[in-house]
């Protein structure tokens, strides 16, 4: 039972957030290297595992669903704006994601579209139809939380971005009564990650430049197939909340869903991702 939201923030202003590096498949080599370090064993729960690496090795062994697709809300106050909308949303791992932006009649407004590599976007009644490469850019266009796909895949299924860095502490925090996983240099970007002590299951992830904030992932209950019911994020000027209302898990999804084509009629645009993030890892 989380006491508290790790949301709420407990340091400096937070900075604008960029798409943090982060190699999923890199983590199980690296904890392998760090065996017993880092581990803080003061005041962890007797029963429990007593080091990072045990820790994160369980949180990475529960099992995510394949695929998940159905209806969810988007609520999203940014720059003073507030915009609201349903999403019906399919993700397929390891990279497959589509939002549909609709209207209260179920018309569609909008869709996102990407296979991991391709990325497409059109709105109804609009001239152009944007294509390009599926970079964390190019993906935060409709839902503003830029990753790469494999990224956002696993953060929407229940698993935030973790930095390819090894644990460096473990530790209680007992006004949450959850783990705390302290990752990545704090000379420079680095991460707070916690864990529930019985499921083993991800909460949420505080986001560091240094000792700037920059943004926060939070998890809620969890929900069909282990999936998180809601997903926040929290940045400076921006205030997401997805919450799934009527969704299912490990259902097959028809390899043309995401085979999508510009409607006839619409001008195909061509849409770049920046230097910077053509080169994030």
């Amino acid at each position: 039972m989380v006491c508290s939201s790790v949301l709420a923030p407990k340091g400096a202003k937070p900075l604008p957030w960029r798409a943090l590096p982060a190699r999923i498949t890199q983590i199980l080599c690296l904890i392998w290297m760090i065996g017993c370090s880092g581990a803080q064993r003061a005041g962890l729960p007797p029963q429990g595992p007593q080091t990072a690496q045990a820790v994160l090795l369980r949180a990475l062994a529960r099992r995510l669903p394949q695929t998940l697709q159905g209806m969810t809300r988007l609520e999203v106050y940014s720059a003073g704006e507030a915009r609201k909308v349903d999403l019906l949303v399919v993700v397929q791992q390891p990279d497959h994601l589509q939002f549909q932006a609709l209207a209260p009649t179920l018309d569609l407004l909008a869709l996102l579209s990407t296979d991991g590599l391709r990325f497409l976007m059109f709105e109804r009644g609009g001239a152009a139809c944007y294509v390009g490469p599926a970079c964390a850019e190019n993906l935060g266009r409709l839902v503003p939380i830029a990753l790469p796909p494999a990224e956002l895949a696993l953060a929407l299924l229940g698993r935030p971005p973790l930095l390819a860095e090894p644990p460096q502490q473990l530790a209680w925090d007992s006004d949450r009564q959850l783990y705390r996983l302290d990752l990545g240099p704090s000379a420079g970007t680095h991460q707070q990650v916690y864990v529930e002590p019985e499921s083993f299951r991800f909460v949420g992830a505080v986001f560091y430049r240094q000792d700037q904030r920059i943004g926060a992932l939070q998890y809620g209950p969890a929900g069909p197939g282990g999936v998180p019911s809601t997903v926040q994020w929290k940045a400076e000027q921006t205030d997401l909340t997805l919450s799934l209302r009527d969704v299912s898990v490990d259902q097959q999804v028809q390899p043309e869903v995401f085979a999508v084509q510009c409607p006839a009629g619409m001008t195909v645009v061509p849409l770049p991702c920046s230097a910077s993030a053509q080169g994030a890892p």
